[in-house]
């Protein structure tokens, strides 16, 4: 370093340098002129046009370059724009390379995006097309992983999803087709309903949803070992369609698969005190179904009493004995 005006030249680093001691000194320099009011004897933005060119150049580790960021909000007033955002989407593209190749464990993936990638962490980013939600490409939520679980409770205890829920409306769709790409079987849904609680799945991500469990729905006739993992998320499907206002008939008629699955599943919607709306907005096929199982003899009058008596919900009780008069 050498002095010229009182301004402190820097030339740039050799690779073996230690850049953290170096950006150490920066910052107690900026440090001293602020607490006494000198003029700034270090030129920031040639400075950064130094460590820019020297990182453009150098296979440097990602913490290395994340040391500027506290750096770089000590000087900001005092630094072109485009110097900083050139060194935020330095340790953007090199956490994003490492993501990529297998480099980060699920902790480092989540450190990453909520600490040291301002395209993700911070507000002032959330429509930047950096927000790109295909990292969840690298983030697996299904037990195709046996990480799955922990994977999941990172997601939650670093409020992960929270990132996402502004994005631009392309990023905000590619964030459902990154996410249900990886649902291949309708039990691993039970993984999307608990990032997301029925009340924050609007209705666009709603209709995604209907489309990819309505095109595996026929796969829980040979995962029945589960099925009540499945009906938690039949009831999810039908919760988060009803609060849309949406027809709930497309879904009633993918999940009548065969008597059995539906006459297993309809008798535990209606002992579930959780599902006594629902269970009035679909009164009609539920009693058409049962119904029809006493017309073709699959039940006699002891099941249907059983029935009416684990019912939880008044309305459909009264409208179910009300068709069943028409029929004695």
């Amino acid at each position: 370093m050498n002095f010229y005006s009182y301004t402190l030249e820097f030339l740039p680093p050799y690779e073996k340098d230690d850049m953290k001691e170096i950006i150490i000194v920066f910052s107690d320099i900026v440090k001293f002129t602020k607490e006494n009011n000198n003029k700034p004897i270090l030129n920031y933005n040639d400075l950064f046009t130094v460590l820019s060119a020297f990182y453009s150049g150098s296979d440097r580790k990602l913490q290395e370059l994340c040391l500027f960021n506290n750096f770089i909000s000590q000087v900001r007033s005092e630094l072109r724009e485009d110097y900083i955002l050139s060194f935020y989407e330095k340790i953007h593209l090199k956490g994003i390379s490492l993501i990529k190749n297998g480099k980060m464990k699920m902790e480092d993936i989540a450190n990453f995006i909520t600490t040291q990638d301002i395209y993700y962490y911070s507000p002032r980013f959330n429509k930047n097309e950096n927000r790109d939600p295909k990292i969840f490409n690298y983030i697996h939520i299904t037990d195709e992983d046996k990480n799955y679980l922990n994977n999941l409770k990172i997601i939650e205890d670093k409020k992960i999803m929270n990132l996402f829920y502004d994005l631009k409306q392309e990023n905000e769709e590619n964030l459902y087709i990154v996410l249900l790409s990886q649902m291949k079987k309708v039990r691993d849904f039970k993984s999307i309903f608990r990032l997301f609680p029925d009340k924050n799945i609007n209705s666009k991500f709603t209709k995604f949803i209907n489309e990819k469990l309505g095109n595996i729905i026929y796969n829980v006739l040979d995962d029945l070992e589960n099925i009540k993992i499945i009906f938690s998320i039949f009831d999810t499907w039908l919760i988060i369609n009803e609060y849309h206002s949406m027809d709930l008939n497309p879904i009633i008629k993918k999940i009548e698969m065969n008597y059995e699955f539906t006459n297993k599943y309809y008798l535990h919607l209606l002992e579930n005190e959780n599902m006594t709306k629902i269970l009035g907005k679909i009164k009609v096929n539920i009693s058409n179904f049962f119904i029809t199982q006493y017309n073709s003899r699959n039940l006699n009058a002891d099941s249907i009493i059983s029935m009416l008596l684990i019912s939880k919900s008044s309305n459909f009780t009264s409208y179910f004995l009300d068709e069943l008069e028409k029929i004695f």
